[in-house]
């Protein structure tokens, strides 16, 4: 017989023990409960003295956690997936049936308390009872304590078990209600009504998705579970509701991993007389409360944003142009600092100064040796025509130049120097220009860098950055 089964036996001789005493091992009810939690969070800030005057009597129920004997003295630990209360038994002045079942008590079990609340001489919180029940006798034993539930797919198949083990998965359950809330509160404050839209349907739209078959018995007709509620929703705009969204489950049979389910939920929300901009507004808006919602539940900010990890304000919009230019020149030092120590950014005439120092940051999060030098703009960089971003890369094998200004700028090199000579820059050679970035695809951008590599003849002296890149 292997431990696990013995011990699924003695718990099951046990719990005959009980009901041959005539105690129930599974009552219906326990009445004017407390939780361990509330408990805390109601009288956690009192003292000795102050709980000794006040007399609190409580009744607790749990799940036992940990069980300390000391001769007719025991100690238990009483959990309700989120904190602790300790009981503290005397066995000589509980009633028979209250000490029969704290003798045939094992761990994981639900058990119920009543007592007076009281600290200990070490200052915690605890419950002295004086009579206790046994709710619901478990018959296999929680995994060990040091260890835990590790295994995520039996984490994820026994959800019941993940949850009575490990405390993070709580407040998984936790955060996600409160954010489904947040989310219906946001919406109904704006207009929007919500709705359940048909969940099997004859024809599966609103995205490309594999549906799910079933079959409809009493009308003898194949139908598909739903893969999204859009064109339903979108009918509720045409029959004159003007802002409509739905919570809803959705079923796509195309793979499945831990955080990849087929069935899953989806919020969608449609307005009538408003535009993408409207709706990148609102969502930003909503994603912001919603992280500020989950700050008491996680502890921390909900989204942190940089490679550093560093808890940021939310960034908010972007122009494309700016987004797709900063990808580009971070793909582009990141592939220079294979071969060249140093990374310095010229950011030219009429620059993208957003674009330029965003990639240095990134790359300087990244540990990469990455700078960049400003040149001051003239007025007739600013003339009409100007408007297609490109960039001006200056390389060699001990550091790399870019220069990212307009195309057209026909402003000659040598008027940059002395800029670049502050920077300790000793020489600089034009090796060619790409054009706008914002049509610039990866492998280009990479040929491109390719074919510059050989052409330069630059060096460098000083590098003193200062602590956001720029050259001092």
């Amino acid at each position: 017989m292997s431990e696990l089964d013995e011990q699924i036996q003695n718990r099951r001789a046990k719990r005959q023990r009980l009901a041959a005493a005539g105690i129930d091992a599974y009552p219906h009810r326990f009445e004017g409960s407390v939780e361990p939690t509330a408990v805390h969070d109601l009288y956690g800030g009192r003292t000795a003295e102050e709980l000794d005057a006040a007399a609190i009597r409580l009744k607790v129920p749990g799940r036992v956690r940990a069980i300390r004997e000391h001769g007719k003295t025991a100690f238990l630990d009483l959990h309700d997936g989120r904190g602790k209360l300790q009981l503290l038994v005397r066995k000589d002045q509980l009633p028979e049936a209250a000490r029969l079942a704290l003798d045939n008590l094992d761990l994981g079990d639900v058990a119920g308390a009543s007592g007076q609340l009281m600290r200990t001489r070490a200052g915690e919180l605890t419950l002295r009872a004086d009579d206790l029940a046994l709710l619901a006798k478990a018959l296999r034993p929680l995994p060990e304590k040091w260890h835990g539930l590790a295994d995520v797919e039996t984490r994820y198949r026994q959800r019941y078990l993940d949850l009575a083990t490990n405390p993070e998965s709580r407040r998984v359950f936790e955060l996600r209600a409160a954010l489904v809330k947040g989310i219906r509160e946001f919406l109904d404050a704006r207009g929007f009504l919500e709705v359940e839209t048909p969940m099997m349907q004859l024809v599966p739209g609103g995205a490309v998705a594999r549906p799910f078959r079933t079959h409809h018995n009493a009308l003898d007709l194949d139908l598909y579970l739903r893969i999204a509620p859009e064109l339903y929703l979108k009918r509720l705009l045409v029959g004159g509701i003007p802002r409509v969204y739905e919570i809803n489950r959705n079923f796509r049979n195309e793979g499945i991993s831990t955080r990849h389910n087929p069935e899953f939920t989806m919020l969608e929300f449609y307005a009538a007389y408003a535009d993408f901009s409207t709706m990148m507004e609102w969502t930003e808006e909503m994603l912001t409360g919603l992280a500020e919602r989950a700050l008491p539940i996680l502890g921390a900010p909900a989204i942190a944003y940089g490679a550093s990890g560093e808890h940021q304000a939310f960034p908010g919009t972007v122009s494309i142009g700016t987004a797709v230019l900063e990808q580009l020149l971070l793909e582009f030092g990141r592939s220079a600092c294979e071969w060249a120590a140093r990374l310095v950014f010229i950011n030219g005439h009429g620059g993208n100064v957003e674009a330029v120092g965003a990639a240095v940051r990134r790359l300087r999060d990244e540990g990469r040796d990455a700078g960049w030098c400003p040149c001051s703009v003239s007025e007739g960089d600013a003339h009409a025509g100007h408007t297609e971003t490109s960039i001006l890369l200056h390389l060699s094998p001990e550091s790399v130049y870019i220069d990212e200004r307009r195309a057209g700028n026909v402003t000659p090199l040598a008027e940059l120097m002395p800029t670049m000579r502050r920077g300790g820059i000793a020489a600089v050679s034009e090796v060619g220009v790409l054009g706008d970035p914002t049509t610039a695809t990866a492998a280009a951008g990479a040929r491109f860098f390719s074919e510059m590599v050989d052409a330069c003849v630059t060096r460098v002296r000083r590098w003193t950055p200062g602590g956001d890149g720029m050259l001092q």
